[in-house]
């Protein structure tokens, strides 16, 4: 891969001399999760939401009036102290966000990409389950019509509108056979049971498909415990994690591993450090009170080691203490073989595959599996 440009403000040149110095442009590097900002092609995305008033509602948005994906409270910019992209690469044959992407990763030396949205994570939290399955169905079609068939380096999640239980059956008919799909995946961020009912029908055709399922986290200022904080930093370190360990004490309490033990899940967006937690507590409880999770064969940690996590973001402190309860996490969750990297990329603390690859405690066969071999062998990649 030949160096890029070093652009003055470019905050990936680094990353380049990182990628050089170590020699990661002979490594396999797959990104787990690569941020896609849909609203960049909104106006490609609106025209295939198949409902007339929805996809009015899409183009035209009108001042003062949110849009159809009304932006979280809370900024992530720390006021323009931290810039979230780089210059946009010139004008060429391949879809602008194509082009974009591919510059990101040949940045970081990146080999694929499994890209989700970034505003759509919200849309769990939408009052309208109407507006999610529509704009779900245009994302997911937009993808498979405009990206997938043009990068094969660019493997996105397909989106399901887990508020509409028999949409996500739907989803999973009309787009389960999309060659160049990672797999599907559910944002975290909402208030729906991982365990009711309804959804097991999804679960099953995700199983028989083999297609893995994935729950990316995200943050709410405005849900209870969160909402007496002050401030993002607080918001972000709590409300992210906390989705998703919400959303798998259910799935394993409920015995959903008993019941779909084929499926692959993958948990992402809330970094590591709540793991170890989420296991000790659970183990605890469950050796006092396992009749009140029947279907359970072995302890809760036994099922969390049996999945998969993206890295992203690798929670270093900087100090030895830190760096000691970090290699106990990987310890926990076997991460040779159940994590993968992920750069979260253009977010404002996205990691270089550089932070995985300097952590003092891994030995080089464990840093190739975490950034590519897990997610090759995971996702069928090249």
């Amino acid at each position: 891969m030949s160096p890029l440009p070093l652009i003055p403000g470019d905050i990936l040149a680094k990353a380049r001399l990182q990628a050089d110095e170590r020699g990661l442009d002979d490594v396999f590097i797959v990104d787990a999760d690569a941020h896609h900002y849909e609203l960049n092609s909104w106006a490609e995305v609106v025209e295939y939401i198949p409902d007339p008033i929805v996809r009015n509602l899409g183009r035209n948005p009108r001042p003062g009036r949110p849009g159809l994906i009304p932006p979280p409270l809370g900024t992530t910019d720390t006021v323009g102290r931290l810039m979230r992209g780089r210059p946009a690469p010139p004008p060429g044959d391949a879809h602008p966000d194509i082009a974009v992407t591919c510059d990101h990763m040949d940045a970081m030396g990146v080999d694929v990409s499994l890209v989700v949205p970034s505003l759509m994570q919200f849309l769990g939290l939408h009052p309208q389950a109407n507006t999610e399955l529509n704009i779900a169905y245009a994302y997911n079609q937009w993808l498979v019509e405009k990206i997938i068939p043009e990068s094969p380096r660019i493997r996105p999640f397909l989106y399901l509108p887990f508020n509409t239980p028999d949409g996500c059956e739907k989803m999973i008919d009309r787009f389960g056979d999309a060659k160049g799909a990672a797999g599907f995946m559910i944002s975290s961020t909402r208030y729906r049971a991982v365990h009711d009912n309804a959804y097991m029908r999804t679960y099953a055709m995700l199983e028989e498909r083999g297609l893995p399922l994935a729950f990316h986290s995200g943050h709410d200022w405005l849900e209870r415990p969160t909402d007496l904080v002050t401030r993002f930093l607080s918001v972000y370190a709590m409300s992210g994690a906390q989705f998703n360990m919400l959303h798998m004490t259910n799935w394993i309490v409920s015995g959903l591993p008993e019941r779909f033990p084929e499926l692959d899940l993958v948990w992402m967006e809330a970094g590591l450090a709540w793991l170890p937690y989420l296991m000790q507590r659970l183990d605890s409880n469950f050796a006092m009170r396992s009749s009140e999770a029947p279907a359970l064969k072995r302890r809760p940690s036994d099922y969390m080691r049996d999945m998969y996590y993206t890295s992203h973001p690798i929670e270093a402190t900087g100090d030895e203490a830190g760096m000691e309860a970090l290699e106990h996490i990987f310890r926990r969750i076997d991460a040779p073989n159940r994590l993968m990297w992920a750069s979260g990329f253009p977010q404002w603390n996205f990691d270089t595959p550089s932070a995985l690859w300097d952590l003092p405690f891994l030995d080089d066969l464990t840093r190739r599996n975490i950034l590519g071999g897990t997610a090759k062998k995971l996702f069928g990649l090249a």
